[in-house]
């Protein structure tokens, strides 16, 4: 084979690789961790303090896998007048597998959630709920 055809069938065989790699990251889909993220910038500051006020609560607020479930533990004070109760189990590898759960006030503080409804894989669980005048936030990584 003279040595022309050689550079031609390489040159060929570079192109139809690049073209590859254009094509397959050009039909890979990517997604935005958050559809609405410059609304929920703004409200960052308060996200912060709502932080704290759990931090100052302490012990008695706690997201943990126990089992075959997730458990969220308030103590009786808080779930009692508890209200607008929301755990998002955030899954960043694909939004579909994203589970969000209300939490209703409750006398007892306790609540379990099924692991069989959760992908394998890392969930940030995210707890917001308000009592009184005081509003709270915590996060807790789970691995499934």
């Amino acid at each position: 084979m003279h040595w022309g055809y050689r550079i031609m069938i390489a040159y060929i065989a570079g192109v139809a690789f690049l073209l590859f790699f254009v094509i397959g990251s050009m039909l890979t889909r990517t997604e935005m961790v958050e559809d609405n993220y410059y609304e929920k910038e703004l409200g960052f500051n308060q996200r912060i303090k709502d932080r704290t006020n759990a931090d100052l609560a302490g012990e008695r607020i706690l997201i943990a896998r126990e089992g075959d479930s997730v458990t969220v533990q308030l103590d009786s004070s808080l779930a009692k007048q508890l209200h607008n109760g929301l755990l998002d189990a955030y899954y960043a590898a694909g939004e579909q597998a994203d589970r969000h759960f209300v939490i209703p006030a409750s006398p007892y503080g306790r609540y379990a959630f099924p692991v069989a409804v959760f992908h394998k894989g890392s969930y940030i669980f995210r707890l917001s709920f308000t009592r009184g005048t005081k509003s709270y936030y915590k996060e807790k990584n789970i691995f499934f």
